[in-house]
């Protein structure tokens, strides 16, 4: 699933979704989910004491709350970034899908 999911995902984008449609804000806005995702998670480990956190960058009995925020910082700037070159990508590719049914 962390392999093979964001190489289709990456392959669908580029060839079978309209382009010319992202903008720099649109980047912004994906950060909710991992940042809710972050929150989650934390909440679910205070409510559940004992109970595993799915990755170590999320796990507050390991790093704390301040090695959980630099994490949240740190990927929210990579997520960021990786977005911004997503928009960029999708501003140099044609408008209409490489892969159309041609409607």
């Amino acid at each position: 699933m962390h392999r093979l999911t964001p190489i289709a995902a990456f392959v669908h984008f580029v060839l079978m979704v309209p382009h010319r449609r992202l903008h720099v804000s649109t980047a912004a806005w994906w950060l909710l989910y991992p940042v809710a995702y972050c929150a989650f998670t934390t909440v679910r480990g205070v409510l559940a004491p004992g109970s595993a956190y799915p990755y170590p960058f999320v796990d507050v009995d390991s790093i704390g709350y301040g090695g959980l925020l630099l994490n949240v910082l740190l990927y929210g700037i990579g997520f960021f970034v990786l977005g911004l070159a997503i928009v960029g990508l999708d501003r140099l590719l044609p408008r209409r899908a490489i892969l159309s049914d041609g409607s």
